[in-house]
């Protein structure tokens, strides 16, 4: 969350989600390059807890990143999840999303995709 804008989703009193959002992005080692581009805001820590997940408040969350993120004169909303996370990257890309790198973070054993959202385009999912 260091650097970034931290986001808490509570519903009757008990908190249910979280998301960071950060612009301009801090940029530490071994970033994907793609975060360093003119913009561009990352989303990081995007999680409902699960008796909350497919109800539609995952969607509330985002919707809230892209209002934040164009109020702020962001082009692009960018994250990155494990490119075994199949679910995930099928949800983002009905959100608009699409896969822009691939990226090896030295801290994990998996390999991950960058993905983008171009927020000055009107048409998300």
């Amino acid at each position: 969350m260091e650097g970034g804008h931290p986001f808490l989703f509570e519903l009757d009193g008990q908190m249910i989600g979280t998301m960071t959002l950060s612009y301009p992005v801090r940029h530490w080692d071994n970033d994907p390059v793609y975060y360093a581009r003119p913009g561009v805001a990352l989303l990081s820590q995007f999680g409902l807890e699960p008796a909350y997940q497919g109800q539609g408040y995952g969607r509330v969350l985002f919707d809230h990143a892209v209002a934040w993120c164009s109020g702020h004169g962001c082009s692009e909303l960018c994250l990155d999840t494990s490119d075994q996370a199949l679910h995930l990257i099928r949800m983002y890309e009905h959100w608009g999303f699409r896969v822009v790198a691939a990226h090896r973070w030295q801290s994990v054993n998996h390999s991950s995709v960058v993905m983008a959202l171009d927020l000055l385009q009107p048409t998300r999912g």
